[in-house]
């Protein structure tokens, strides 16, 4: 876990609230607003902008701004002013697991999850501030007190404003993983009691009757969809295609999304299409809105470590060269890209997460996992 500045700060005993360090507070008044620490890093050998970014929360042009710097170059002994970035930045995770493309699997690097014994790598995290509670914490991103509290390494009920807390949005009730839901295989299964993804803000269903999948797979469509929002307010609505029929099994113009775990999504434009999203559109340099594309990427590929995340990415390989020549020129580290991407390894290679597959030019194809120790699921 990051080490922050300050003493705890007493927690009410049963709201779990981080509250200001001073004598005249009345608890029947708002909380005063907490004026920004300004934090510092010192570059070493080895660091990015990228890397230093997500570790505070941040995006590589939250630091450029700040540090009034142009370039994506940084040099070991420089101290760079960190802001007080969004709580909504995605954080990568490495990839582990075994991914199935179509017919045949194969097994990717494992990386072991780092900091204390305790800690579960999330996909987020939260920076506290004052006011927040552990329980509101956990209410706002659909997760428990307890999951916070065992994914940092918390032993008491006690939190302090600028901690930052890891997370996996979803893992509470409502975005629980359900056994018995997907049966069989992706590309020859069935949907038993399925969640129905329903209408929200920013994405739009093309086709309600295929808006079908598990329980976690819907909720995890939703939570990067916000994630996206939260970090691109000004960005166009997300074309959602085919999960899986009520029932599951075959529908036309798809060889998997039998078992409720497969969804195909549009990409983010600069400008949105005139056709989308009823229809999908190629992303091609000039198109692409890299940003929101890189946070959606980034934020399903931080699903992958989670016991009920993401199992593969399939994405054709020209624009996989697109979105990693963006990233790297932002300064993401060459580990993560390729625990990420397939290019520029070939695309029968077993390398990464996201994997080439004809006819996704113009959209993601997302797997999900079978639920831990579901066995019908496969």
């Amino acid at each position: 876990m990051l080490g922050f500045r300050g003493a705890l700060l007493p927690l009410a005993a049963v709201g779990l609230m981080a509250t200001p360090a001073r004598a005249n507070s009345v608890a029947t008044e708002p909380a005063p607003k907490q004026e920004p620490t300004v934090r510092a890093h010192l570059v070493v050998t080895g660091d990015t902008l990228w890397d230093i970014a997500r570790k505070y929360g941040c995006m590589p042009e939250d630091l450029k701004r700040e540090n009034k710097i142009r370039s994506n170059m940084i040099h070991p002994g420089k101290k760079l002013k960190i802001p007080r970035c969004s709580d909504q930045a995605p954080r990568v995770a490495e990839t582990t697991e075994t991914g199935e493309t179509g017919e045949t699997s194969e097994t990717s690097e494992t990386e072991t999850p780092r900091d204390s014994k305790h800690q579960i790598k999330g996909m987020l995290f939260h920076e506290v501030v004052t006011g927040d509670t552990l329980f509101n914490i956990a209410k706002k991103y659909d997760t428990s007190v307890d999951d916070l509290k065992l994914r940092n390494g918390i032993d008491s009920n006690m939190i302090r404003p600028g901690q930052q807390l890891d997370l996996v949005p979803g893992s509470g009730k409502s975005g629980r993983a359900l056994k018995g839901q997907s049966v069989g295989r992706a590309h020859s299964g069935r949907l038993v009691s399925a969640t129905r993804l329903t209408k929200g803000q920013g994405y739009t269903i093309r086709r309600p009757e295929r808006a079908f999948g598990t329980n976690h797979a819907v909720y995890a469509i939703k939570r990067a969809v916000g994630v996206v929002r939260g970090r691109h307010p000004k960005v166009h609505a997300l074309a959602i295609g085919d999960i899986s029929a009520k029932k599951g099994g075959k529908i036309t113009q798809h060889r998997s999304h039998q078992s409720g775990r497969d969804v195909d999504l549009g990409l983010y434009f600069k400008k949105k299409p005139k056709s989308y999203p009823d229809n999908f559109v190629q992303g091609t340099k000039s198109n692409l809105n890299f940003k929101a594309t890189w946070t959606l990427l980034s934020t399903f590929s931080g699903m992958a470590d989670a016991d009920n995340g993401v199992e593969r990415i399939f994405l054709d390989y020209g624009v996989q060269k697109l979105l990693h020549g963006w990233a790297k020129d932002e300064g993401v580290s060459a580990n993560t890209l390729r625990k990420m991407f397939q290019y520029p390894h070939g695309k029968s290679s077993p390398t990464g997460l996201i994997r080439h597959e004809p006819g996704h030019a113009d959209h993601l194809h997302i797997r999900f996992k079978c639920p831990k120790g579901d066995k019908e699921c496969i």
